[in-house]
């Protein structure tokens, strides 16, 4: 017949050792993964808002006046209201069912600039240009004009 310790101590005692046994490996876990650097701001007219972090950059405009290329078949979502640019190739435009438009948080002053990563994005006046560093690719959008690069 197995033996049970009733000693008051017992339970917590083994609750410890579990604990101190448990801790070490989300700890390494959690040390192992980089931290998240999503960044979401908004130009100051709030009509482009931007996400950026390591693997990727992306503004969508809410009040444009220029056209996106045809909808691609495998797109199955909105088409076209957005351009981002990632780790590898152009810049291309955004096929989501989200946004990246905020009605509230950060804003990007014109001629300031938010970089995550290699990912670079500046507000200006004229509009947002995002891009990749040492790359050449990334893009421009603003009201007007969507320019992919």
């Amino acid at each position: 017949m197995a033996r049970f310790d009733r000693s008051p101590l017992a339970a917590p005692r083994a609750a410890l050792v579990a604990l101190a046994l448990a801790l070490p490996l989300p700890a390494l876990a959690l040390a192992a993964e980089p931290a998240a650097a999503l960044v979401m701001f908004s130009s100051p007219s709030r009509n482009i808002g931007c996400a950026i972090d390591r693997g990727f950059a992306r503004c969508d405009v809410a009040d444009h006046s220029w056209r996106a290329p045809a909808k691609p078949k495998r797109c199955m979502l909105d088409w076209g209201n957005g351009v981002t640019v990632g780790k590898r190739g152009r810049a291309q435009f955004v096929c989501a069912g989200d946004t990246v438009l905020q009605q509230r948080g950060a804003i990007l002053g014109y001629g300031r600039s938010r970089t995550v990563g290699s990912f670079t994005c500046t507000s200006r006046r004229s509009g947002m240009t995002c891009s990749r560093g040492g790359s050449g690719h990334g893009f421009f959008v603003s009201k007007t004009r969507a320019k992919i690069f």
